[in-house]
């Protein structure tokens, strides 16, 4: 989806993309993922977790990682959110971050975000998420983690087809846009397609939805770094 999705309800990790759509989650869910940046082994990445969500309410514990040998990063994760009868719902994620570099040394912080998002009708949500607002340091050099801030909107076009449109700025990086649109063929399979302005990058996968287990597959592209792959597996006993 060009990681956009910050209005979505069915974001897959809520507790990194925007804490305000845990309530919406099936009632018990867990999903992992791996990813392959650009092809490079040294940027392999992962992460896991799962949640719970009752009565308008979502929790979620999870953890993720980037990096092999030389520069390693590690986040534990946990989300909540609520959701209100007016048609909104917000979101609070406190992240501690670990980041450990071959012959250096290792630092940690903590970080928080936050998340909104509002029915505006049955088609139309928007929504934001406001990472690291504090802009959190770390290290003895106490270097400042840039906070970043992503809105935008999601519409349901049809029962089957869906599309969100994000705006994506991070403090000293310009502002990127993103794009994402999702079509639903049949009961199980979907096809997804995305863009990002931030190095005029394509996006394309798919998603295997079964009633407890659902696959999916990822791609970006790069102008001069090749291409990026993530895999996806999700569980959810526990559906609505």
């Amino acid at each position: 989806m060009g990681g956009s999705g910050v209005a979505s309800t069915a974001l897959r990790e809520a507790w990194a993309q925007n804490p305000a759509a845990l309530p919406f989650a099936p009632a018990w869910h867990w999903s992992s993922s791996a990813g392959r940046p650009f092809g490079l082994a040294e940027l392999t990445s992962w992460q896991c977790g799962g949640g719970l969500a009752r009565k308008n309410r979502g929790l979620a514990l999870a953890a993720g990682g980037q990096g092999i040998d030389l520069c390693r990063e590690t986040t534990l994760a946990l989300a909540v959110g609520r959701a209100f009868s007016n048609g909104a719902a917000f979101g609070l994620a406190l992240r501690r971050v670990d980041i450990a570099i071959e012959r250096y040394g290792s630092a940690s912080t903590l970080l928080c975000d936050f998340g909104g998002q509002l029915r505006c009708s049955a088609e139309l949500r928007i929504g934001f998420c406001l990472h690291n607002p504090f802009a959190a340091a770390i290290g003895r050099c106490r270097e400042e983690i840039p906070p970043s801030l992503q809105s935008g909107i999601a519409l349901q076009l049809s029962p089957s087809a869906s599309l969100s449109t994000d705006l994506y700025f991070e403090k000293g990086l310009p502002l990127e846009l993103r794009c994402g649109a999702e079509q639903l063929l049949g009961e199980v399979f979907a096809l997804r397609a995305g863009f990002s302005s931030a190095g005029w990058r394509l996006a394309g996968g798919f998603a295997l939805r079964f009633r407890r287990i659902s696959v999916e597959y990822g791609m970006m592209t790069h102008s001069w770094l090749g291409l990026s792959h993530q895999c996806s597996l999700c569980f959810h006993p526990g559906r609505r």
